[in-house]
């Protein structure tokens, strides 16, 4: 029983360790790289290399910009549910049916923002040629690669130290 709360403790410290080396990398981001990556139609590089139309980049801007004030007001709601269901379960007389009920909540708003973030994708995806989705995705697979390697450079120097 001893080596089973070790090992929760260990891997809960890893999962805190991670986290917060996901919170530095993002916080080194600048603006401009994050706003590239949400809104990639509107990087030189991507229109170039997929040859995108003024027009195809209006329709997907459009699209996005139609979409992201119910994204933003959903992950509110969502995040103030998650919050209201960790206290809920902080409780000592709260009840199993009680706890069940406030997930339902909570697991409705998610699937709300994926189905509406899922869509969006959908409807931009359809702006493009098959070939331009090609295109895209070897484009997003490229670059996830490179950060995948510069995220691996930079981890070997932070063991090093």
């Amino acid at each position: 029983m001893p080596n089973r709360v070790v090992r929760r403790s260990w891997s809960t410290r890893w999962r805190v360790l991670g986290l917060c080396v996901a919170l530095l990398a993002l916080s080194q981001s600048t603006a401009a790289e994050v706003q590239s990556r949400s809104k990639w139609w509107v990087s030189s590089e991507v229109q170039q290399e997929l040859q995108l139309s003024a027009d195809a980049v209006a329709r997907i801007d459009d699209i996005f910009e139609s979409v992201i004030p119910i994204l933003r007001s959903g992950w509110r709601d969502f995040n103030r549910l998650e919050q209201a269901f960790d206290a809920l379960l902080e409780k000592d007389d709260v009840t199993e049916a009680e706890v069940a009920h406030e997930l339902e909540h909570l697991e409705a708003a998610r699937a709300e923002l994926r189905k509406t973030r899922t869509l969006m994708l959908f409807r931009m995806r359809r702006v493009l040629t098959a070939e331009q989705r090609g295109m895209l995705e070897a484009y997003t697979k490229r670059r996830r690669e490179e950060r995948r390697s510069r995220d691996d450079r930079s981890g070997d120097d932070w063991r090093r130290r």
